[in-house]
């Protein structure tokens, strides 16, 4: 067990290197999450001044807690009248992206001998893009509001879906059944519930938070009250993650139904950027942590591969279906089927199974390596497209 003066200093030093791979983002573009993750390798499994085993058990927890951060301050960033014109469209994309996704992952893992519910778990980890790395990246790119938009969009729906889908597939690894009818209600009663949730609950929120306005604590008891909605919506058998997307949405929009001015208090967006950049600096080093190198043997890094190489066609085919449909789509199709990072929701998924006492040998080692392969062929993308602007 390292020294808790150690330790302190530690996420001082993180918190530093996190400012600085944050400012090296925006101006080359390169994920933050790969100096990070690297970061964490090199003081957990490599130098040893953090004993992976000490933190391994916090992962769910951690992750859980960094998730509704990261997705509330992506709600409080979003524009409802701009994201009511690409609702539908990224509805569809999105589905039909992570399904794919995930049937092509699971045939990779099956041919590489996993079991049919670990190679479907894989799917559903890998499903998803990455929310916190896809908001700040597309807002400097060239590209029409309509696609960034969509793939705003795209990365908060399909991590629910991913969350969705990966909960149903542990329940058929320890069933060792796959109840399809079961699938589809748990999705959508757990969507309905937590869109009821969030937006309720973001009503009587404006109203009781509005003596604080201005004052201390206002942006503190707002952060409690996101990891109440959270919870309750958990216990409930909702997804917490869309109620807090809900929640953020219809906080930092409220003014648009009901005609006035802002009724949230301005600081709130500001400290939320604050917290949700400390959090998602310590996780990815947290995951790098813990990684155990061992076990990325020949074999998790060639099926790695061959999951990213499947993600990136059944992208590609699905925004081909896209631009064929909306012509207006056509100019950015690039940007739409090459930004594919995976991150944050992937690492989480990928660290639940384990807390429920679920051994799937290598899983959170091909997650790892699809998470850096995915980033670096987004970052050449992205490099290629601003280039041809």
């Amino acid at each position: 067990m390292a020294e808790s003066f150690l330790l302190v200093g530690l996420v001082g030093a993180a918190l530093f290197y996190g400012y600085l791979t944050n400012e090296f983002f925006k101006r080359t573009k390169i994920p933050d999450v790969l100096l990070l993750i690297a970061a964490g390798i090199l003081i957990g499994p490599v130098t040893h001044l953090v004993e992976p085993s000490d933190l391994a058990g916090a992962a769910p927890f951690i992750g859980a807690l960094a998730l509704a951060i990261i997705v509330f301050e992506g709600g409080l960033k979003t524009n409802a009248l701009k994201l009511a014109r690409v609702v539908g469209e990224a509805s569809w994309f999105t589905v039909l992206t992570s399904l794919l996704t995930v049937a092509v992952v699971a045939l990779a893992a099956l041919s590489f001998e996993w079991g049919l519910p670990q190679a479907l778990l894989l799917g559903a980890v890998l499903a998803g893009t990455s929310y916190e790395i896809i908001a700040p990246m597309v807002r400097s790119l060239s590209l029409s509001d309509k696609a960034k938009n969509l793939l705003n969009l795209e990365s908060a729906f399909n991590g629910v879906l991913a969350i969705v889908t990966a909960v149903a597939a542990i329940q058929f690894v320890k069933m060792n059944a796959l109840d399809l009818q079961f699938s589809a209600q748990l999705f959508a009663s757990s969507l309905i519930v937590g869109i009821v949730f969030g937006g309720v609950a973001a009503f009587l929120w404006l109203k009781a938070i509005e003596p604080f306005k201005g004052k201390q604590f206002a942006y503190l008891l707002t952060l409690a009250s996101v990891f109440l909605l959270y919870g309750l919506t958990e216990y409930a058998s909702g997804n917490g993650v869309v109620s807090v997307l809900v929640y953020g949405v219809v906080l930092s929009n409220a003014h648009e139904f009901v005609k006035k001015k802002a009724l949230l208090d301005p600081a709130i967006p500001f400290f939320q950027t604050e917290v949700a950049f400390l959090v998602k600096t310590l996780f990815f080093i947290f995951m790098g942590v813990i990684v155990d190198l061992n076990a990325f043997t020949n074999a998790v890094i060639v099926l790695a591969l061959a999951c990213f190489s499947a993600i990136v066609l059944t992208r590609f085919a699905a925004t081909r279906l896209l631009t064929r449909l909306d012509e207006k789509m056509l100019a950015d199709e690039n940007a739409v089927w090459s930004i594919l990072p995976r991150g944050l929701t992937a690492m989480v998924l990928a660290s639940v199974p384990a807390s429920q006492g679920i051994v799937v040998p290598g899983l959170v080692e091909v997650t790892v390596v699809v998470v850096l392969a995915t980033n670096l062929f987004t970052t050449a993308a992205v490099f290629a497209l601003e280039k041809s602007h």
